[in-house]
């Protein structure tokens, strides 16, 4: 009898945690290094990043935004903005980018803008310190390429992908430990996007600022025979550590 008492306010006291609302929003930056390539459909040779175009390291901009409420049938919602922007000074003797010729020099300047929507739901809501999400992300990326001083040719792209992320919060202690990642492939194109963290949350009444250390990797292939409104296929990986802070409430 003892037993099952027990086991019943243990269930009872793991359902109250789990059924609650919370609002979370952070902003930080990420700093990344990139290669890969890209290729105007029109060219016949694609142009790597680093050997062509001279694009070095950047430092890039975040913000996220994360709305979990304790309605079972409706889905959680977070969402991500990412803008980044990668300039370079061409290094070869000349280089053809969408038909034209470019000398030594010729500087260069690519960014990505992405947002993604993403609807979820818990499958383990901090049960045992351990948080698993599932959901769809609905990702709103736009390309824009520029080269010297020619107007800035630009693609867009809506994307869904599939997203997952674990959470396992260390007993005693303020520190968690975090994982997602988003997938999609179709065709020739596939984007995946990974990040693993770190972060530590200050006990203070109300709202409870954190701050997160984490590392993203980033690859984004595609190609405009899958998406026939491209005027380029890319095929780009960035990665780096990236340090933010946030609110919780």
């Amino acid at each position: 009898m003892k037993k099952t008492i027990i086991l019943s306010l243990l269930v009872s006291s793991l359902s109250l945690q789990a059924d609650f609302f919370r609002f979370e929003m952070g902003a930080g930056v990420w700093s990344q290094s990139s290669s890969g390539s890209l290729q105007h459909k029109k060219d016949k040779y694609e142009l790597d990043l680093a050997d062509d175009l001279g694009v070095d390291n950047s430092q890039d901009f975040y913000l996220w935004v994360y709305l979990k409420h304790p309605i079972p049938i409706i889905p959680n919602a977070r969402m991500e903005y990412t803008k980044t922007t990668l300039d370079g000074s061409s290094s070869g003797t000349v280089f053809i980018y969408n038909g034209k010729d470019y000398l030594q020099g010729s500087k260069y300047n690519l960014g990505i803008e992405q947002i993604d929507a993403i609807l979820y739901y818990n499958i383990l809501d901090n049960l045992a310190w351990i948080t698993v999400d599932l959901g769809l992300n609905i990702k709103y990326m736009k390309q824009s390429y520029q080269f010297a001083n020619n107007d800035a040719v630009s693609d867009s792209l809506l994307i869904p992908l599939l997203y997952g992320r674990g959470r396992f919060e260390i007993p005693s202690t303020n520190l968690a430990i975090e994982g997602n990642i988003k997938y999609f492939t179709y065709g020739d194109s596939t984007l995946g996007d990974i990040k693993v963290k770190v972060d530590y949350t200050f006990d203070t009444p109300i709202l409870q600022p954190s701050i997160e250390l984490g590392y993203r990797y980033e690859a984004i292939k595609t190609s405009h025979n899958d998406f026939s409104d491209l005027h380029n296929d890319t095929d780009i990986i960035m990665s780096g550590v990236y340090l933010g802070a946030m609110i919780r409430y």
